[in-house]
């Protein structure tokens, strides 16, 4: 990681904590207006910090480190948020929580985007990992159940984003999970190792998360996030992820299997 990269990565972290810090304050009362606006702002810096770590120059020690070291202040803001009293240590506690989280999830995107070794199995890749995450959130309930039963363990997978008036006029924060930002890194950094669209992409990523995220505020029900953010990453490069009739028989296959996997051990479970 060279200065440069450092400096930028540093930048995004504290915009974001700034704007998680401003925005609730803010005199506004929530409309579908207000909670897009403010998803779409927290939602393109935590991408941000992801498209940054996952277009630098992949390094394996310097990666290594600074997933290692993300880990650390993660579970120290897990920490510190077991043992804090008060308010503010509690508030600086979720803040060195969410920043491990977010670069942690980004290297870890980056790392595992390797296994990725051709342009067209991104579509493949992206269809499996969106399955899974509409299984567990909105077929299986399996991730409500998580909240409900293991709170802190939910609450460290999540990073929260609040919409603009929260502190003014009491309204709940939306969240963002480890896979969301995971995935949007693994995507990116697979993109632009291939020389495919980046920049359009993140934007319209940005946007379609930020439609998710107003969603489940409007509607009041939980709704996967990787269908949103990879039709954005995506879509603009559907042209150049063309499969043959071989490949999508295999990918056909290969989504069955996981879907009897998933449906196989959801029946086990609740026996």
């Amino acid at each position: 990681m060279d200065a440069k990269s450092a400096v930028h990565i540093l930048g995004s972290l504290s915009l974001y904590v700034i704007l998680k810090a401003a925005i609730p304050m803010l005199p506004i009362k929530p409309s579908a207006a207000v909670i897009y606006i403010s998803m779409f702002l927290l939602t393109a810096t935590a991408f941000m910090l992801a498209r940054m770590i996952a277009t630098m120059r992949r390094c394996w020690r310097t990666d290594i480190i600074a997933m290692a070291m993300c880990l650390l202040v993660w579970m120290a803001g897990f920490w510190l948020g077991e043992i804090s009293a008060g308010k503010r240590y509690g508030e600086l506690a979720t803040i060195t929580q969410e920043v491990g989280l977010l670069c942690f999830a980004s290297f870890s995107g980056k790392t595992v985007s390797l296994v990725i070794r051709e342009g067209n199995l991104l579509l493949p890749a992206a269809m499996a990992m969106m399955l899974v995450d509409v299984w567990f959130v909105n077929l299986s309930g399996a991730t409500p159940q998580v909240a409900n039963r293991a709170g802190k363990l939910f609450k460290a997978m999540t990073v929260k984003l609040p919409p603009a008036g929260a502190k003014k006029i009491p309204a709940p924060a939306l969240l963002m999970g480890f896979g969301d930002i995971f995935f949007a890194a693994l995507i990116i950094a697979a993109l632009h190792r291939f020389g495919f669209e980046v920049r359009v992409s993140f934007w319209l990523a940005v946007l379609a998360a930020s439609l998710g995220l107003t969603l489940v505020s409007l509607l009041d029900i939980p709704l996967a996030g990787l269908p949103f953010i990879a039709g954005g990453l995506l879509l603009p490069n559907i042209h150049r992820l063309k499969l043959t009739r071989e490949e999508w028989i295999a990918t056909g296959i290969g989504i069955g299997m996981l879907a009897v996997i998933l449906i196989a051990a959801w029946l086990a479970l609740n026996r």
